[in-house]
Parts: C-alpha cells; structure tokens; sequence
C-alpha cells in the first residue's frame, strides 16, 4: 500500500512516536506569519486611521497526496503605517502586493470592530477582552507590507550620500513655513523646462533680503540697457 499524507507506520513503533505526530498535528492548525497577497484595499489615505486589507495566502494547503488546495480570501485585515502620535509616513498597500500576515495569539476582532466604526478610536483605549480562546487563528491577522516588490517608479533614498526625492508627477510641501538651509550652494536643476514653469510663487516673497515683488533697481535709465542687481 502506497503511504499518503504525513502519517508513517513508524509511528505506531511506541507511545512517544504516536504522540509526537498527534503534537505535530495540533501545532500544524495553528498560523504565525503567512506571505500574501493583496486582492483588495479600503480606507486608503485616510487620515484618521489605516488601511484595510483582504489578502490571498501564497502558499497553498496540500492534501495527503500533495493535491493543491488554495486558500480563501481573507477579509478585513489591518494594513501596517509607520506611524508614532500624529506623525506618520503614509504609503498603504495597493493591489497585488505581497507582504506578511502575522497572526494574533487570540483574536483581535474586538479592536479591529472598534476601529472600523470609528476610525482612530482605538489609541488610549482600555484593554479588551480576546473575542475567544482561539490561538493563532487565520480570522485575526495583520498586514505588514513591502517584501517581494515590483519595479519602483516613485521613491525617497536616504543614504550615505544624501536624501533623493523621486517623483514622476509632483512634489508638494505644504506648511505655514517652509524653511530651506543649505551650507553650500542650492542648485535648481531643470533639464527639460525654464525654471518659471516649474517654480510658482503664490503672493510676496522674501528672498535672502529683497522682497519679491516690491524691491527696486538702482541706477535705472530709460533705454534698452538692463537693470543691475536687485537692491537689498
């Protein structure tokens, strides 16, 4: 007889053997970290709280005679975002994407419902109680994001070089102030376009000392000479 499944008739050679595979058995249910998937994603870019995922396992159940099984999708899963307080970098999952589901030791549905309801709600929150003793479980799972990735076409390098910021459509800072501080020379590069189609000053400015739209030129004659400097 042709043995199938993971079972062998040494099992049966005394009570250790068969125990063990009854351990091996039971520790085989329970889930740790899983690679994945992403089918589908809500709550993208939200600002009050993260991203929600559904994942598809990608890797296979084999039956006794190493007959795939896929597994089912998995709904509803929370979406890592580096995040501390109010600070937070966000680049939340798109579809097709693989990373890791890491499993609960007991269900966290209760903190994932209250989330869900109220977006953010969770932080300062009392501990809750697990859902129920189940350990290990594929219904509590969490996506951390990012391990076997396509082609980058948008992206931040911080190295021993420097930091580089990469976009193929814009880069936009937004705050009441922006400061700029370069010890060396501040170089303005732009290959394919002049530097008034890509910079806009919205209002009065003060550039170093001069004020952007009120300062004057000295020395200034009628004619077709141009002005000097501006004057500080």
């Amino acid at each position: 007889m042709t043995q199938s499944g993971q079972w062998d008739p040494r099992n049966y050679a005394s009570d250790f053997q068969m125990l063990s595979f009854l351990i091996a058995q039971m520790i085989g249910k329970l889930v740790t970290i899983v690679p994945v998937q992403v089918i589908a994603v809500t709550r993208a870019g939200s600002l009050a709280g993260g991203a929600y995922v559904n994942v598809q396992p990608m890797l296979n159940q084999l039956t006794g005679d190493a007959t795939a099984v896929p597994h089912g999708i998995i709904c509803g899963m929370p979406a890592w975002r580096m995040q501390g307080g109010g600070n937070a970098v966000i680049l939340d999952p798109v579809v097709n994407d693989i990373g890791l589901a890491l499993f609960s030791y007991r269900p966290a549905s209760s903190l994932v419902a209250a989330d869900v309801a109220t977006p953010g709600s969770v932080p300062g929150s009392q501990p809750v109680n697990p859902a129920s003793a189940a350990q290990l479980d594929w219904s509590s799972g969490f996506y951390l994001g990012g391990w076997i990735c396509g082609a980058i076409v948008q992206y931040l390098i911080m190295n021993a070089s420097g930091i580089t910021a990469v976009s193929p459509t814009a880069i936009t800072l937004q705050a009441p102030t922006v400061t700029i501080t370069a010890s060396g020379q501040l170089a303005v590069n732009t290959p394919t376009a002049a530097f008034s189609d890509i910079v806009t000053v919205a209002g009065d400015e003060i550039v170093g000392s001069v004020d952007f739209l009120t300062h004057t030129h000295p020395g200034v004659q009628i004619g077709s000479s141009n002005t000097g400097v501006p004057n500080a």
